[in-house]
């Protein structure tokens, strides 16, 4: 009787067998997750046929510990259990960029010491006390650089709501990308955006980088009081990333580069720090970027509106 049963499992095996070998297209066309292996598992086939169907399939199945431990407990052995793991690792794709954490201990308030942190031409952040920011680059050379402001409330960035978002040149800007965009556009929105607000009687407040605009022209639905002081940011930025020396303070409102080389699938931790002239970025070791971290928050300013 258990010799007639064991003739049966081997007959059912190398049936399955054939068949996973007759149709690997269709087989590796199908996704396997662990429902599926359970099945397989309890249905009495071999860790040969299991392993087989593991191989020539899409894998579609969970490996975090607890689902592992599932798979053992309905009987998977450690050969398909292996297998498992061998698949999800092969199938992972390799990380084709890089992750940069820009953050700030507790220290100074005030907007003099809260930057405008850019990553290569990405307007990242305001990096407030104990606050971080991250961001995925290419690997490559990668370049970070802080502009200043004074704006102890922080800066806003415009969102394109009214109509002054279509005049020439503003049209073509990303305010999260100034720094990438073409000069010739800066300067016909900066033009725009002048007739426009003394049109509605908007004034330079008594900070440089801002202007107060009256709510009374509905085309300037969206309009940051800001925006003087990013479109005047934007060429001085440009040239911190694309040609400044390293490690040498840009003007007065705009820090000195620091220029790292990044890796794909690797995490990088730049630590910003307080000076008595204006401040710098530092590379930290991955350890210390960790603990540093743990008790910070993330970066307030600003949701992610506009696309990267």
């Amino acid at each position: 009787m258990i010799m007639l049963k064991e003739m049966r499992l081997r007959k059912r095996s190398l049936l399955l067998g054939l068949f996973l070998a007759a149709c690997p297209l269709l087989v590796a066309q199908q996704a396997l997750n662990n429902d599926a292996l359970i099945s397989l598992v309890k249905a009495g086939l071999s860790d040969d046929v299991i392993v087989a169907k593991i191989n020539s399939s899409q894998p579609a199945y969970d490996t975090s510990p607890n689902a592992i431990s599932a798979l053992r407990s309905a009987g998977a052995s450690d050969k398909v259990i292996s297998a498992i793991i061998s698949k999800a690792a092969v199938s992972q794709p390799a990380p084709s960029n890089a992750r940069v954490f820009v953050y700030r201990k507790g220290g100074i308030v005030g907007g003099g010491a809260d930057p405008l942190v850019y990553v290569n031409d990405y307007l990242l952040a305001e990096l407030h006390p104990s606050e971080f920011a991250s961001v995925e680059v290419p690997p490559g050379k990668v370049v970070i650089v802080g502009a200043y402001t004074t704006r102890i409330r922080g800066v806003d960035l415009p969102t394109p709501t009214g109509e002054w978002a279509s005049l020439p040149g503003c049209a073509q800007l990303n305010w999260r990308r100034l720094a990438a965009a073409a000069p010739s556009d800066i300067a016909l929105c900066r033009d725009g955006l002048s007739k426009l607000s003394k049109e509605c009687g908007a004034r330079p407040s008594h900070n440089p980088f801002a202007m107060t605009i009256p709510a009374c022209n509905p085309k300037l639905n969206g309009l940051s009081n800001d925006w003087p002081g990013l479109l005047g940011h934007a060429g001085v930025v440009r040239y911190a990333l694309n040609g400044a020396p390293e490690n040498k303070r840009i003007s007065g409102s705009v820090s000195a580069p620091l220029w790292i080389e990044v890796e794909a699938g690797k995490t990088y931790y730049v630590r910003r720090v307080t000076t008595a002239v204006m401040g710098k970025f530092e590379v930290v070791d991955t350890p210390t970027g960790i603990e540093e971290m743990k008790q910070l928050s993330p970066a307030r300013r600003w949701p992610n509106s506009w696309p990267n």
